[in-house]
């Protein structure tokens, strides 16, 4: 199918001069279109910055002011001009006011459509022409950088990665050069001693040296396999015990941080600017240490950078929430309006994107949770235990089941009745013990996080339920070899106030069960926010209305 015009001219900009055709299609259905008038105001400074805008035709003006009021920046676009692409990847605000110098069109393409339009098209990415600092964004962002560390930590799509740091160097060179040293020593030790031309001499000095290296290697595996990373939402620390084989995620939100301290213990650190930062929650236990890192300072700055880019954001929602109240009641348009998309434009057929997401949401839909993960359609979420627990609860009446059954086939008469009858009890056992399992469910809803245990048979319950709201940490834990090896473990949930915290216990994929807690966090606070905003017009409504009612008759007087 031919491409659009829209389609080809998003193809003509040097960002995506590279994509393919199908690519193309697939940016061209995420861009919308509008026409603006001269003078139209397209964004105000403070605003959400959270789509890239394209000129198609006309002018944009960009003026940057200080805080006198003087202008310190101004710039024209043109068509094939566009700003800016680190929004693509990150949610900032706007510095500068645009509006339209010359009456024309221009394009949106909104983060999260294009963060989408990424997953469908995961080549894509190596062949957009980035700006530095977009690329740095980019490079941060999970959907983009999906493996390794990243998709372990199971981060959400608009999640930018702001720090990433493993313990410092310097504390893996000591782990390892003192083994090294009394290698060495013992090495030379038993030359003086013992010499190296006989056998038993250069057999432990083989011995030593393998040893060490066993404990070099090993040092090094642990030391890669521990790290740091903030995000523009979590605070995380991966932990892996290589002598335990257990893997352990601490994630908290960062708009739950209460303070960081930063530590240098002793000379050596100081020098070295080698410490750790403690980071305190609201949570019982949620203290979070970064310990042994280079320049623990960085994490306290970046936390504070965070913090100031939150209240930012947050500040820039509440004027564009009072703007929009104002246009509404004085019943002033936006000054753009949207191209509407004629039929011819695209045909009638679905693009091969359309068709592959679908064919994509099928086969995710067949084979997601394989019974571990069910989701309702209320949305609310089951967890059950993984099918090896199962394996562990059934172990016995298995086996029990298994020699009986050889039982039968040798004896017969009464006796095989007896152990027939036996068999039937064990049947039983096992049924008990199966249904015991299959009761442990963990509910997770819109705004309710529910553990419940159900005794078989209907002999007892216990239900434990926690708000959305009241959660303040949650981090996840492989315990054992066998639990890595099968993607199973532990998710404790935290929260605050009475509400006991609740333990997801040896549930598949534990990380994916963490980022779905967050991820409905997230959610159930963005409706809260919501909420609030609209509570907050219904106030502003009463206040411009009042204030218009009292310039009407002339209540106010004039500034002179």
């Amino acid at each position: 199918m031919p491409l659009s015009e829209k389609a080809r001219f998003l193809g003509s900009l040097e960002i995506f001069s590279d994509l393919n055709e199908e690519e193309l299609a697939d940016l061209d259905s995420i861009a919308d279109e509008f026409e603006f008038e001269k003078n139209a105001m397209i964004a105000y400074p403070r605003d959400m910055a959270n789509r890239m805008i394209i000129v198609r035709e006309g002018r944009l003006f960009s003026c940057h002011r200080d805080k006198n009021g003087i202008v310190r920046d101004s710039r024209s676009y043109f068509s094939g001009d566009y700003f800016n692409d680190t929004w693509l990847f990150t949610t900032q605000v706007h510095t500068d006011s645009v509006r339209g110098a010359e009456p024309g069109r221009f394009i949106f393409i909104e983060q999260k459509k294009f963060l989408d339009f990424l997953k469908r098209n995961r080549d894509a990415i190596d062949y957009l022409a980035l700006s530095d600092e977009a690329n740095q964004a980019a490079g941060g962002s999970p959907v983009v950088k999906t493996g390794g560390r990243f998709k372990s930590l199971k981060l959400l799509p608009n999640e930018i990665i702001a720090y990433e740091k493993r313990r410092s160097i310097a504390v893996l060179l000591f782990n390892i050069g003192w083994p090294i040293m009394l290698a060495v020593l013992l090495i030379s030790l038993v030359a003086a001693f013992l010499g190296l031309s006989s056998t038993g001499a250069r057999v432990i000095v083989l011995l030593l040296a393998l040893l060490t290296l066993f404990i070099v290697i090993w040092r090094v595996i642990d030391w890669t396999n521990d790290y740091f990373v903030i995000t523009s939402k979590h605070i995380i620390h991966r932990e892996y015990n290589l002598q335990k084989f257990q893997a352990r995620i601490n994630k908290i939100p960062v708009d739950q941080v209460q303070s960081v301290e930063v530590l240098k213990p002793n000379f050596f650190s100081t020098v070295l600017n080698v410490g750790s930062a403690r980071i305190t929650t609201a949570a019982q236990t949620g203290t979070v240490i970064f310990d042994n890192v280079d320049n623990p300072a960085e994490i306290q700055d970046i936390i504070e950078e965070l913090r100031a880019e939150t209240q930012a954001l947050d500040e820039g929602q509440v004027q564009q929430d009072i703007r929009a109240l104002f246009d509404k009641h004085f019943d002033v348009g936006p000054g753009y309006n949207k191209v509407k998309v004629l039929a011819d434009d695209w045909g009638e057929d679905s693009t091969p994107a359309e068709v592959m997401g679908i064919l994509s949401q099928l086969g995710r839909r067949l084979t997601r949770g394989v019974g571990t993960k069910i989701i309702s359609p209320d949305g609310s979420i089951t967890y059950r235990k993984h099918p090896v627990t199962l394996l562990g609860r059934t172990m016995w009446p298995m086996l029990v089941g298994l020699f009986l059954i050889i039982l039968i086939v040798m004896f017969e008469g009464r006796i095989r009745l007896f152990f027939v009858g036996l068999l039937f009890l064990n049947f039983l056992w096992y049924i008990w013990k199966f249904e015991d399992w299959r009761n442990e469910t963990y509910i997770l809803t819109d705004q309710l996080i529910i553990d419940i245990d159900r005794l078989p048979f209907f002999f007892g319950s216990s239900r434990k339920q926690a708000e959305l709201a009241n959660v303040q940490n949650v981090s996840s834990e492989k315990p054992s070899l066998l639990a890595n090896l099968f993607n199973f473990g532990n998710v404790k949930i935290e929260t605050a106030g009475a509400s006991p915290d609740i333990v997801f216990e040896s549930v598949g994929r534990p990380n994916r069960v963490q980022r779905d807690v967050f991820q409905r966090r997230e959610a159930f606070k963005s409706k809260q926010r919501q909420s609030q905003r609209a509570q907050r017009r219904q106030e502003y409504a009463v206040v411009v209305d009042v204030y218009q009612q009292a310039q009407e008759v002339n209540h106010i007087p004039r500034r002179i």
